[in-house]
């Protein structure tokens, strides 16, 4: 055998090689903080163990700005393989048709879908069709400060209490310890934000929207929803056992009541799991003792919940849908459930690792939260698109009546037309279809109209100006050509555009 034959033979070789080891590169993307991006490294280079075939790009956006960049890649056609998902996000998503049912590769891959809780994996269901498999989730609960519980010799509380001894135990942990009247010690808080007020209402039998979602009159404004609300109010102006922290926007902006827990000025707050980093510190530094609570249920009622969960999707374009819905399943799988376990942030989704974290925690409140989730009812925003848009409108009805002293029954009443309204029209826009930007032909109309307007403007200067002015007109806009063009292409048209997109 010649040498040309080894060399083609060994260059044949080398081809073949090259290609059965290329590598697929997926890129995960996700609103990681600092501490959480060390996390997910982790995980990452844990799949990449498994899987030695797939290389993933690992890109966290960390900020409030995470929707509007991962909307930006798709509209772009250039979206991660796998990014991670609020679930008030998903009907938005799954009505655009930009995610991947996972449903036909969970068989073909042998996914175990059993390895998570059955009503969290099930808030990405669509009919038949799946569209994210579940990182983690919460349940709220009541944290409380046991010092000052044992300052007043008062018991801790317990699984069945009810609003009643929440409201007593609240009145009695209220204290002013200079007689200024101005409590310096508040028995709990109330802040006025939809999702946490939400399970109140569900606990009196109340609701704010019906059972679809299609409208929120007969609900919103119903006695059950009106006591629960009421309820809360007066923890505030009647009983003064909460501070007053003003309006919903101005409590998002100063935190207030979750500092006042901490500094030991209010002695329970209503929170949920991602406060437990935060929460678990001061206990390890001895600054605060905190227990968890289970939500008091209504008197004589059920009790109910809420749980708030976040999953791992995979855009409908991606290149690479078997390999991504694999990083995906690991993502929200038991190997990467144990390595985020320690920070604490939410309950793992996948239930043996969830029954892990109650076994090795002994403060004992992981348990707590746990024993909620039997108890958890799917959010409205996992189920109406754009349901943000609601909850603003809702907790400004709660303010009409906290803070300017509107009547209950009425307020209630006149907001929950408005929230018809706005219901009726994110249904109108849910039939629009989600296109990426090479695809909007809009733009091609704008230039055309745009230019159909600066050639009429320039004619009718041309035409009002007399014989000697025309001709040099004429040839100012013959030099003056390239510049328009120029103009009308990247400058006058994208403005337009953009004031077109501003309204969609």
């Amino acid at each position: 055998m010649s040498i040309f034959k080894y060399l083609a033979i060994f260059i044949l070789l080398s081809i073949y090689t090259a290609l059965t080891q290329t590598k697929i590169t997926l890129r995960l993307v996700d609103w990681a903080g600092t501490d959480e991006i060390i996390i997910d490294k982790k995980t990452v280079e844990a799949f990449k163990e498994r899987y030695p075939k797939i290389d993933v790009l690992y890109e966290p956006n960390p900020g409030h700005q995470y929707e509007e960049k991962l909307l930006t890649t798709l509209a772009a056609d250039d979206p991660p393989d796998v990014f991670l998902l609020d679930s008030k996000l998903i009907p938005t998503f799954t009505n655009k048709n930009i995610l991947l049912d996972l449903k036909p590769y969970i068989s073909r891959l042998n996914i175990d879908t059993t390895q998570w809780f059955e009503n969290v994996f099930s808030i990405a269901r669509r009919g038949s069709a799946i569209y994210a498999f579940p990182k983690g989730f919460t349940p709220l609960v009541i944290y409380f400060n046991k010092r000052l519980f044992d300052n007043a010799d008062i018991p801790y509380p317990s699984s069945t209490w009810d609003w009643n001894e929440f409201l007593n135990i609240s009145l009695k942990l209220t204290k002013d310890f200079n007689g200024d009247h101005i409590p310096e010690q508040y028995g709990t808080a109330f802040t006025n934000y939809y999702f946490y007020w939400i399970p109140w209402v569900w606990s009196a039998g109340g609701d704010v929207l019906e059972g679809k979602g299609y409208y929120s009159t007969g609900y919103l404004n119903t006695p059950e929803t009106e006591s629960a609300l009421e309820f809360l109010i007066n923890l505030r102006n009647k009983f003064k056992v909460a501070p007053d922290v003003g309006t919903w926007v101005q409590a998002e902006k100063t935190g207030t009541s979750s500092s006042l827990f901490a500094n030991g000025q209010i002695a329970m707050i209503l929170d949920g799991h991602w406060r437990m980093p935060k929460f678990i510190k001061y206990h390890q530094e001895g600054s605060l003792d905190i227990g968890v609570a289970h939500l008091p249920r209504f008197p004589g009622g059920n009790k109910v919940n809420v749980m708030y969960e976040s999953g791992w999707c995979v855009p409908i374009s991606t290149k690479h849908p078997e390999e991504a819905v694999l990083l995906a399943e690991f993502m929200a799988g038991e190997v990467a459930c144990r390595i985020r376990s320690v920070s604490h942030l939410e309950i793992p989704a996948n239930i043996k690792v969830a029954y892990e974290a109650v076994a090795n925690d002994t403060t004992g409140m992981e348990k707590v939260f746990l024993d909620e989730v039997q108890y958890c009812r799917q959010p409205w925003g996992s189920i109406v698109e754009r349901f943000s848009e609601i909850e603003w409108t809702l907790q400004d009805a709660v303010d009409e009546v906290m803070l300017n002293n509107k009547p209950l029954h009425q307020t209630m009443t006149e907001y929950a037309k408005r929230v018809d309204k706005e219901l009726e029209n994110i249904r109108a826009h849910e039939k629009y279809s989600f296109k990426t930007i090479k695809s909007h032909s809009e733009i091609f109309q704008f230039l055309i109209g745009v230019s159909i307007c600066s050639l009429i403007g320039a004619s009718l200067l041309y035409l009002n100006a007399n014989r000697k002015e025309r001709k040099s007109i004429g040839t100012a806009y013959t030099f003056l050509l390239p510049s328009l063009f120029h103009l009308i292409v990247f400058v006058f048209t994208p403005i337009v555009f953009s004031a077109y997109l501003s309204f969609h």
